[in-house]
Order: C-alpha cells, then sequence, then structure tokens
C-alpha cells in the first residue's frame, strides 16, 4: 500500500528545520478499527514558508495481504 502527498509549511515560522518527520498509518477501512501497521520518513532538509515537498509512505507486510485492502 502506498500513500502520497504534499506537505507545506503553513505555519507561522519561517522554516520547519531538520529533522522533521512525516509519518501515517494505514488501516482496513474507514471505520479505523484495524489497523494494518504505519512508515514514517525523515526529512533532513529545512522546509521554508509557504513551500511544499512531496512524499510518499509505503506499507508492506508479509503477514497481511495488502490485495485484500485495495481501498
Amino acid at each position: 500500500m502506498v500513500a502520497r502527498g504534499r506537505v507545506k509549511n503553513a505555519t507561522q515560522r519561517t522554516s520547519i528545520n531538520p529533522p522533521w518527520f512525516v509519518e501515517g498509518q494505514f488501516y482496513t477501512n474507514d471505520t479505523k478499527t484495524t489497523k494494518l501497521g504505519g512508515n514514517n520518513t525523515q526529512i533532513n532538509v529545512p522546509l521554508s514558508l509557504n513551500q511544499e515537498t512531496f512524499r510518499e509512505l509505503a506499507f508492506s507486510r508479509s503477514i497481511v495481504d495488502v490485495q485484500d485492502f485495495p481501498d
């Protein structure tokens, strides 16, 4: 499973300094009653005010057939 998105510094800070993280959790459906797992990534560059970056988180586990959860 893959989650893709963008991160934007929309704070009042002129820069978000490294290290900072993007984290995500993967669930079986939108009720969020069963969590499959999660992932995170560390970013080691600053993100200036109003600047955006694209990120991707992936989840895979041998005990979970991710094809059973297409949504």
